[in-house]
Parts: structure tokens; C-alpha cells; sequence
């Protein structure tokens, strides 16, 4: 295994352990050039990450969808590593805890 599927392994196994988190894969092909590596849903945000190996760069395809998620109201971003989403994640859950409380 690489080390991008590496990571992705990693994100999608601390993703599906938190509470009220689903995420899944999300495979391409011919017709999904430019999708993003991993779909969630964060306490009922949306969040949406491409997975990259350190040193590596999203497609400019990749990018625009990145851009147009984070413009519908997602939280869209490209990661090449664990600590990263985590931090993330936790920003965003302190978030949805704030506008709840």
C-alpha cells in the first residue's frame, strides 16, 4: 500500500470513531476526474478531503472542487496527514458545540 492510501486509511478509521461521524471513500473513474478522496458528515456538517502524500499538490480539478464545496458550505480541504484533520475536526466540533450550547 502507498503511502497516500496509507493516510487515507488513517483518516477514514479516526473519522468513523467518533461520535455521530460517518465517512466513507469515495472511488473514481473516468467520469469522476477531480473528485475528492473522503466524503463526512461531521455532527451533520458537511466535509469533504483530498488525500495527498506529503510534498504532493491537488489537481487544479481537485482544488476547484475543493473551492466549490467550501462555497456551498462545507468544510473542504486536502490533508497529507492525520494531524491535520484531526485539528480540523476538532475545530469544527468545538464549533458546532458553540452554536448549540
Amino acid at each position: 500500500m502507498g503511502v497516500e492510501k496509507d493516510i487515507e486509511k488513517a483518516i477514514l478509521a479516526y473519522l468513523n470513531r467518533l461520535p455521530e461521524v460517518y465517512a466513507r471513500k469515495v472511488y473514481s473513474n473516468a467520469y469522476s476526474s477531480g473528485w475528492l478522496d473522503i466524503m463526512a458528515c461531521v455532527q451533520g456538517r458537511m466535509v469533504v478531503i483530498e488525500v495527498k502524500a506529503p510534498g504532493k499538490e491537488a489537481t487544479s480539478l481537485q482544488t476547484k472542487e475543493i473551492y466549490k464545496w467550501s462555497d456551498a458550505g462545507a468544510v473542504a480541504f486536502m490533508a497529507d496527514n492525520l494531524p491535520r484533520v484531526q485539528s480540523i475536526i476538532a475545530e469544527l466540533i468545538e464549533e458546532i458545540d458553540a452554536t448549540s450550547a
